[in-house]
């Protein structure tokens, strides 16, 4: 079995993800993808007015599932540029989540959700830290890591990490209702490219307790953020 622009799909792509693969370029615009810094946003080519939506009604709405499974597993086997060209790869803290959306190029700017790679951002060359500061502001870890699994085999194939962003500087953050979920794979290649792929919304009816006002995670009240079952815990928050 083959894509559908030649090239041959991983090993042990289930086929719901290789008919996802079809659809995806049968309906959308392929571009190549590079990864986006504020040094060089002045040429990039990628930006929201190149959305051409291929017909009415469609959208990008892809489960955490093939977002994993899907477009991070190809991104991190360095696959055809292609075949995860809809979402953009973007150095997420080079930005402030308002300036974001007006980076996509083959997503459309109108859908609340906006997806990117990103590649991971150390606080030190040899430190484990993640440094999620921006020039403005920071993102904050709250609540539940979150399972996400594959839902023939129930495989837990990412963490899904929900952050919401604060500007200032610690202590003195401002809480915003921009949200952001970061999915962390489980799984591993040799000589992988090392991304974590990043799901940003700005919600107005957010309502996202942290754990300095004392709450359980498992009561965030906002419609909008998805299942909170989870089986593993955030314990360190790390601006």
């Amino acid at each position: 079995m083959r894509w559908i622009n030649g090239s041959a799909p991983p090993a042990g792509l289930d086929p719901l993800y290789i008919l996802n693969h079809a659809h995806h370029l049968l309906h959308t615009n392929s571009k190549p993808t590079v990864c986006l810094t504020r040094r060089d946003q002045s040429t990039t080519k990628s930006t929201a007015m190149d959305f051409q939506p291929s017909r009415a009604g469609y959208g990008f709405h892809p489960s955490d599932e093939v977002l994993v499974n899907h477009y991070l597993r190809l991104k991190m086997l360095g696959g055809h540029e292609q075949d995860v060209s809809i979402i953009e790869e973007v150095n997420v803290c080079d930005y402030e989540p308002w300036e974001l959306p007006g980076l996509l190029g083959n997503q459309d700017p109108n859908d609340p959700n906006c997806y990117f790679f990103s590649p991971r951002s150390y606080k030190h060359a040899n430190s484990h830290r993640v440094s999620r500061k921006t020039e403005g502001g920071f993102w904050k870890l709250t609540g539940k890591d979150r399972i996400v699994k594959a839902k023939a085999t129930q495989e837990h194939i990412a963490n899904k990490k929900t952050m919401v962003f604060y500007q200032k500087s610690v202590p003195n953050g401002v809480r915003t209702n921009w949200i952001m979920h970061e999915y962390h794979p489980t799984f591993s290649f040799h000589n992988q490219r090392e991304f974590v792929l990043c799901k940003l919304k700005k919600d107005p009816e957010a309502i996202i307790p942290t754990y300095e006002e004392g709450e359980a995670s498992s009561t965030v009240t906002s419609h909008h953020l998805e299942n909170q079952n989870s089986d593993t815990a955030t314990s360190e928050i790390i601006p």
